[in-house]
């Protein structure tokens, strides 16, 4: 399949959920500018990974585990840890994602609230509660969501 091609089926593939997708993202990120970054590169990880999808029906959860590996890869990487303040390291503080994703001052309180909250579980418990109360995902969807994302997001 042509560059484009595979560009295109990713994008059709994505269109549905882009926005929502996006907004986990940021969630997870507990930030707008790096949950950007993390969407980005799972984009770019799907788009490489994109022939590996062997049902397209199941490409949002695909999708979706895809997103939490690459969240867990940053996540171990010791410049992640500077979050768990909810500062940055030069002490200012980070650009919260409110509950639909998007940063603004009338959502900051609950976007804050949300974000401590989420800070006190640990990254699997985050996840789980962002995609069961948040994306409406299944229990059982999650569970194979995540058990995906610790080995090999293909095999969805």
């Amino acid at each position: 399949m042509e560059p484009t091609e595979s560009w295109q089926r990713l994008i059709d593939l994505l269109r549905p959920f882009h926005n929502q997708a996006a907004a986990t993202a940021r969630r997870l990120s507990r930030s707008a500018e790096d949950g950007d970054d993390l969407f980005q590169e799972t984009v770019i990880r799907a788009y490489e990974k994109l022939s590996n999808l062997r049902d397209e029906s199941r490409f949002r959860p695909w999708f979706y585990s895809l997103l939490l590996s690459v969240h867990r890869n940053r996540s171990r990487r010791g410049f992640w840890r500077c979050f768990l303040s909810m500062e940055r390291k030069d002490g200012t503080s980070i650009d919260m994602a409110g509950e639909n994703g998007a940063s603004s001052d009338d959502e900051r309180r609950g976007a804050d609230r949300i974000a401590r909250a989420l800070a006190n579980l640990s990254p699997e418990q985050r996840e789980a509660v962002v995609l069961f109360k948040l994306e409406g995902f299944s229990v059982e969807e999650i569970a194979a969501i995540q058990s995906g994302a610790r080995s090999t997001p293909q095999t969805l």
